[in-house]
């Protein structure tokens, strides 16, 4: 009779033959994949693979099976509701890329089997694999129609683009990632400090003079009539609405924010025509920063001609009083001041603003 030796269970067994199985079908794919090779590994007689598992395929099946308890385990935790466009797309590729690293074997078979063009890995996957996809994709065409993301984009494509970044990494080990990267700690920081780089690469490009960096007095393509100035935006931080306007505003402009701060301790403000003030607050007071740009452009000499758009960062009791109260303030000084309603989203204020102000958006 085939089966474990008396001093093994029979669950012992099974689970030392799935763990060789899953380690050869990752190295060499189905095809490639011979039982006597897991027998091997497995150090049991190959008659006993057949005797639990019947084929094979059966094997590739519970191999599938277990690695998938193990996905929907992970991703059933995450969660992206009240996200906004950066903040799902940041904590997606860090999520994505830390279960790659976890389940590296899971992504191995599959991308054997897209070499290959197999179709047992579709036919043996988890339902939610291809849900978890599909919901995503909508996620992004939702953003894509408020304007948050590129509406050019494939969203299918962005997707597989993004796991392509994460590809090239998450089977890799932490001498090579320290080669690469050239960071220090674990293998684990290393592959965060790998997800930052594609978070980086994903939100703000590669090119400076077309994501808000460059060089205004060297680069003919800037015109100074279309200059925008920022108040505040140095502080606003990653992920919040502030972050997405300007984000935006740059990416659509494909010129920087030049920031009200730096350039009147420079250069002095040159005539603006639209500038964008950005704050926070807790219970409604007004921000130093914002004090001292109020008085500045009370002095502007063509404050009547500027047309400024002002987001408080919503959420707290003070934020819409600070927001009228600036608006106010605006206005009474001479200039333009766009008003915000309660529903309005930040990227379609910001397109409010840009049509005010009568400059490309």
């Amino acid at each position: 009779m085939i089966g474990p030796g008396p001093a093994e269970t029979k669950t012992n067994v099974q689970e030392r033959i799935l763990l060789a199985a899953e380690e050869v079908f990752s190295a060499c794919g189905f095809a490639g994949t011979r039982i006597s090779e897991i027998a091997v590994k497995a150090e049991v007689n190959q008659a006993l693979i057949h005797y639990y598992f019947e084929s094979k395929e059966k094997l590739y099946e519970a191999v599938l099976v277990s690695l998938f308890r193990q996905w929907e385990e992970y991703v059933n935790k995450l969660s992206w509701s009240g996200m906004n466009a950066p903040e799902f797309l940041a904590t997606y590729i860090r999520a994505q890329f830390r279960l790659k690293c976890q389940i590296p074997n899971l992504y191995r078979i599959f991308h054997w089997e897209a070499m290959e063009e197999g179709d047992l890995f579709t036919k043996y996957a988890s339902s939610t694999w291809y849900e978890d996809f599909l919901k995503h994709t909508e996620m992004i065409h939702d953003w894509q129609q408020d304007g948050a993301l590129d509406a050019g984009m494939n969203r299918k494509a962005l997707l597989f683009l993004l796991w392509g970044m994460m590809n090239q990494f998450y089977f890799r080990s932490e001498d090579n990632l320290r080669e690469i990267v050239g960071g220090d700690g674990d293998l684990e920081s290393l592959q965060d400090q790998v997800a930052d780089q594609m978070i980086r690469l994903t939100l703000h490009g590669v090119v400076p003079a077309l994501y808000g960096g460059g060089n205004k007095d060297t680069d003919p393509k800037w015109r100074e009539s279309d200059f925008i100035y920022s108040v505040g935006s140095a502080s606003v931080k990653e992920g919040s609405e502030c972050a997405d306007m300007c984000l935006w505003l740059q990416d659509s402009l494909r010129q920087p924010l030049l920031a009200w701060e730096e350039e009147r301790n420079t250069n002095g403000v040159r005539e603006e025509k639209l500038m964008f003030v950005f704050a926070s607050t807790q219970y409604g007071e007004m921000p130093p920063h914002i004090v001292s740009w109020l008085e500045d452009l009370k002095n502007s000499p063509n404050v009547e001609e500027v047309t400024v758009g002002i987001w408080v960062e919503r959420g707290s009791a003070g934020s819409e009083a600070l927001q009228r109260l600036l608006e106010d303030a605006v206005n009474r000084i001479g200039a333009y001041a766009v008003a915000r309603t309660a529903d309005i989203s930040p990227l379609n204020y910001a397109k409010r603003c840009l049509k005010w102000a009568g400059l490309r958006g």
